[in-house]
């Protein structure tokens, strides 16, 4: 294991809007993917009952899967608390393999105060682009991917790990 350097929030070079999805004691999220299509990020609250949500179907957009979403929801009493914003934080993380984000429809944002701000903050997370229609695609942040051609050689560099001298009761 690796020990990661812990940033404190007062530190951290996007402001207040912490990187990872953090949930308010009590709530827990969960990821169904299914076979309908249709799939859900669901935040709980400590009684079980559905908090809030997030639906998507999937989408193809230049040959690259994205899930787009079809409706956010927060139930009544649990408004305020940061669960959209974490909801989709939380889909961010746990994308299906081969996704390479979340496209939010303009015509799907029925909130027009809340859903904008939750999306304006999550752009300074994620990689966040508005097309000509209004819907916004974020995608994860990290270095672009270059194209190879197929005459040309990859070289690859490989890191040994440090030899490591064992005593003779360990070698036992």
């Amino acid at each position: 294991e690796t020990a990661q350097e812990e940033v404190k929030p007062e530190e951290h070079p996007i402001g207040e809007v912490k990187p990872t999805s953090e949930f308010p004691q009590g709530y827990t999220p969960k990821v169904e993917v299914r076979k309908s299509g249709t799939d859900k990020v669901s935040i709980t609250d400590a009684e079980g009952k559905q908090a809030s949500s997030i639906t998507f179907t999937t989408e193809e957009v230049d040959g690259k899967k994205y899930w787009k979403i079809k409706q956010t929801a927060t139930s009544k009493g649990h408004e305020e608390k940061g669960l959209s914003q974490n909801a989709y934080k939380y889909a961010m993380e746990n994308l299906p393999e081969g996704y390479a984000g979340i496209i939010s429809p303009k015509e799907t944002r029925q909130n027009t105060t809340q859903v904008p701000h939750i999306l304006e903050k999550l752009g300074k997370i994620y990689d966040s682009s508005t097309a000509e229609n209004g819907d916004i695609t974020l995608k994860p942040k990290g270095p672009a991917q270059k194209a190879v051609k197929p005459e040309q050689k990859i070289e690859e560099t490989v890191q040994k790990p440090p030899k490591v001298e064992q005593t003779p009761e360990e070698r036992a």
